[in-house]
């Protein structure tokens, strides 16, 4: 799977949003040029009731036959809530661990998977800067202090570098 910052948005009828790519993106794998191969839809939770539904470009690679979907910012790879979901999850749940207020709308069991997943991801995007070579985080920044923007860098990041896993249940 690829992530691409620019794409555009069309939407139709059946309130279904179509992304097309406006930057090249090379295959994580191999670095070989992509070709579209075909196309899915994604449903995405954006909010606490809210979903949308993408029509995905499906791109295979001319060098090694890979596969990827040409995902837009804010998607983040195996999972049905949006970066911004996220983020917004993981700082109400350390929040909360603070202060010892439950969150609304949200299950408790949804919002310790989701802060836990974010703090296993912000280790994890520690071990990929260190890999490919880049400064690294602060000690002291936490799941908690990311915003809806630096999450869907890191996860931009770690995807077209390669390193994403590629099973569900990472």
């Amino acid at each position: 799977m690829i992530i691409v910052a620019y794409n555009r948005v069309e939407g139709n009828s059946e309130d279904v949003l179509y992304l097309k790519g406006k930057e090249t993106v090379p295959c994580p794998i191999c670095g070989g040029r992509l070709k579209v191969h075909g196309s899915c839809r994604r449903k995405l939770q954006v909010a606490s009731k809210d979903t949308v539904i993408y029509h995905l470009r499906v791109m295979k690679c001319r060098k090694c036959g890979k596969t990827h979907r040409e995902l837009p910012d804010g998607v983040i790879p195996y999972k049905r809530m949006s970066s911004d979901l996220f983020t917004e999850i993981a700082t109400a749940a350390t929040e909360s661990c603070l202060t010892g207020q439950a969150l609304e709308d949200v299950e408790h069991s949804t919002w310790r998977r989701a802060a836990a997943w974010m703090r296993w991801f912000l280790q994890y995007v520690r071990s990929v800067l260190a890999i490919v070579g880049l400064p690294p985080l602060p000690a002291i920044f936490c799941a908690g202090d990311m915003t809806a923007g630096q999450t869907e860098h890191f996860v931009r990041l770690v995807v077209n570098s390669g390193f994403w896993t590629q099973h569900r249940s990472a």
